[in-house]
């Protein structure tokens, strides 16, 4: 089967194009964002700051921080092991901001979580491949295809309460999670130079 992926240039398009009313989780004001952080690089625990005030400590290699409430605005965001960004965080949106891949190899790159409406009993997948590699991924036992370096699978909607697979290449088993009713889950690959991994940021 042929699976649609995207780049994180259409994404923004789109976010851009629409503005998202997140109701997941509560921002009080449409002046307010959402933001997580994920290790995607560093096999040491990283401490995460933005604009100088630490909002995650001691994350693991592929573990994600929970996400936060944030006003919108210009955020420098630094990992202690000296990955980091700069990036706008437009009204009523969310990102993850994962080490590892960015514009400048071994940075950061902020991933748009996009949410939209979904039925009852579902739960919304977003497959990103957070690596400076291009990676072979088969989503629930879909053919492998290729996802590059800084792109995602379309998101998927899937039965919550069901599992969910992603392999990665020719690993000996996949990564296997079950998202709950009206969650949005953006898994990332990541690596620290030697394992790949998939770490999973849950709204």
């Amino acid at each position: 089967m042929r699976r649609r992926t995207t780049s994180l240039a259409l994404v923004l398009g789109m976010i851009a194009a629409l503005v998202t009313v997140i109701g997941s989780v509560a921002i009080a004001q449409t002046t307010n964002a959402q933001l997580a952080f994920v290790n995607g690089a560093s096999t040491d625990p990283v401490t995460v700051t933005a604009n100088g005030t630490e909002v995650a400590t001691d994350l693991a290699f592929a573990a994600a921080s929970a996400p936060a409430v944030f006003p919108s605005g210009d955020y420098e965001i630094a990992f202690s092991d000296g990955a980091g960004l700069t990036t706008p965080v437009p009204p009523a949106t969310a990102w993850t901001v994962v080490s590892g891949y960015g514009d400048d190899e071994g940075t950061a790159q902020a991933y748009p979580v996009v949410i939209e409406e979904i039925g009852a009993g579902e739960a919304r997948v977003a497959v990103w491949n957070a690596t400076t590699e291009t990676q072979l991924i088969s989503f629930n036992g879909s053919d492998p295809f290729e996802l590059l370096a800084g792109e995602g699978l379309e998101p998927q909607t899937v039965p919550a309460d069901t599992e969910v697979t992603v392999q990665v290449g020719e690993a000996p088993t996949p990564i296997s999670f079950t998202p709950a009713e009206d969650n949005y889950i953006d898994a990332f690959v990541v690596t620290d130079g030697t394992d790949v991994a998939v770490a999973q940021s849950v709204i």
